[in-house]
């Protein structure tokens, strides 16, 4: 596999976890985004279309047929959903790299539907990690001009939001899985995870003991050589 190094604009070689490798796989993985981008832009001016041509009727008419890759696809399967099962099978190795191949108003289009995904909290983790991410590699265009500050601050919103939300589920999930932990050991008269606590303590204990031995050393060190 053939793989070419690029870097963020704005970073240099030397600059560790920015630079990136175009692989063949975020080559796909941009080109199936884009296509899917065309689609929902191309559906989104069809239903504009369809609307305009029934208030100057007055009347309603049927609904355009949709594109027909949706159609091989399943009634009901809307355009945006196609975008965000594109965007989920792109792997996470290749994510960063099949965003930074996406010309830039691919990227207006898709920070336009992160905003609608994280508003129904959809795929939230992927949808945040995307929007960060193009935010920060396209930071000086999005924030030189008035016409993108608008979704910038709405995704800003969104992902506060969003991540709020994922922090209250885990918490919630983990006083959940404490409390069975406890019934069942009540239940059961047993600890559960015993031996893994008892690891875990020993090694945080040798930790502590291993901290206060070197400091003890570099103190006598200090003392010697003013002495």
């Amino acid at each position: 596999m053939e793989n070419d190094e690029f870097i963020l604009p704005g970073e240099t070689n030397k600059e560790v976890g920015l630079a990136t490798l175009k692989t063949i796989e975020s080559l796909k993985g941009a080109e199936s985004i884009i296509e899917a981008l065309d689609i929902w832009r191309e559906e989104k001016l069809k239903l504009a279309e369809h609307e305009a041509t029934q208030k100057a009727l007055g009347k309603e008419i049927p609904p355009p047929p949709p594109h027909i890759m949706l159609q091989a696809l399943g009634s009901g399967y809307t355009a945006e959903r196609f975008v965000l099962e594109s965007l989920r099978k792109v792997s996470a190795s290749d994510l960063e790299a099949m965003l930074l191949l996406l010309p830039f108003d691919y990227v207006q289009k898709l920070l336009s539907l992160l905003v609608y995904y994280l508003d129904r909290f959809q795929s939230p983790e992927l949808c945040v990690k995307c929007a960060v991410f193009l935010i920060k590699i396209h930071h000086g265009v999005l924030t030189s001009s008035h016409q993108y500050l608008n979704i910038v601050e709405q995704l800003r919103t969104c992902c506060i939001d969003t991540v709020e939300k994922l922090r209250n589920n885990v918490g919630f999930n983990l006083a959940g899985l404490k409390l069975i932990r406890r019934q069942i050991e009540e239940q059961n008269d047993v600890i559960l995870f015993a031996d893994a606590t008892q690891k875990l303590s020993s090694n945080e204990t040798k930790k502590r003991k291993k901290g206060k031995s070197s400091a003890t050393i570099l103190t006598i060190k200090g003392t010697s050589a003013l002495a």
